[in-house]
C-alpha cells in the first residue's frame, strides 16, 4: 500500500493543479484499519488542500486484516464530519475488499452501513468514485 499511498498523493496533487482555485472548499480525509476483531476508523477536516496533501502524504501505512471495513469508513465521513457538504464529489481509495460488505436492502428501513451511505450520497446528491 506504500507505494498506492504515494500514486494517490501524486494524482491528488496533479487533479488539483487542473482545477480552478477555489473549487473544493473542504476536504475530508478518512483513515481505517482492522486487525483481528478490532478497527479504528479516524477522519480529519480540512480547509485548505496544502493541509490535505500535508496529511495524506504523512499517512502512516500498516499491515492489517486482508478485508478492512471500507463501507462503515466511508458512512464515518459521510455522517460525522461538518465539513462534508451537498453534491460533493468523493474519491475512496483501498487496497482491500470491504468486510462489512452485505446484499443491498433498497427498503428504507434497512440498518446497514451499506445502505446508510447509499441513503446518504442519494440524499446529499454526492457522486462518490
Amino acid at each position: 500500500m506504500g507505494r498506492d499511498i504515494l500514486g494517490v498523493y501524486q494524482a491528488t496533487t496533479a487533479l488539483l493543479k487542473k482545477v480552478p482555485a477555489g473549487k473544493f472548499s473542504s476536504f475530508v480525509l478518512t483513515t481505517y484499519l482492522a486487525k483481528g476483531s478490532t478497527y479504528a476508523i479516524n477522519s480529519y477536516s480540512f480547509r485548505t488542500s496544502a493541509d490535505f496533501l500535508n496529511a495524506l502524504q504523512n499517512t502512516v501505512i500498516s499491515p492489517g486484516a486482508s478485508q478492512q471495513p471500507t463501507i462503515s469508513a466511508l458512512r464515518d465521513a459521510l455522517s460525522k464530519e461538518p465539513l462534508t457538504r451537498p453534491k460533493s464529489t468523493v474519491f475512496v481509495f483501498t487496497d482491500a475488499p470491504s468486510a462489512n460488505a452485505s446484499a443491498f436492502d433498497p427498503s428504507e428501513t434497512a440498518t446497514t452501513d451499506e445502505s446508510a451511505v447509499v441513503r446518504s450520497a442519494i440524499h446529499w446528491g454526492l457522486r462518490v468514485r
